[in-house]
């Protein structure tokens, strides 16, 4: 099940930045807490992307500090995830 394109058209106009903040403080809110030690140190200093094909959004952010924090520029990430939203939300 795929969003209708005219929605994935008008999500598609915000702004990455404020999403990214958004998923990051999920992450560190939730996940963060059940990663162990040497998984963190994998994630450390990399940069992260999770795409909403659908949507069409994009949320960029990285591991720093034994924290997750929001990238606002879109760079080459180490790893993407991408999944429809509806994907997204069977996870």
């Amino acid at each position: 099940m795929l969003l209708p394109e005219p929605v994935g058209a008008m999500l598609s106009w915000l702004r990455a930045y404020p999403g990214s903040m958004l998923l990051v403080g999920l992450l560190n809110r939730l996940l963060l807490p059940q990663l162990p030690a040497d998984v963190l140190a994998l994630l450390a200093h990399r940069t992260l992307r999770i795409e909403v094909r659908d949507a069409r959004l994009t949320f960029d952010f990285s591991c720093a500090n034994n924290r997750f924090v929001a990238l606002s520029a879109a760079r080459a990430s180490d790893l993407t995830i991408s999944a429809s939203a509806h994907d997204f939300l069977r996870l």
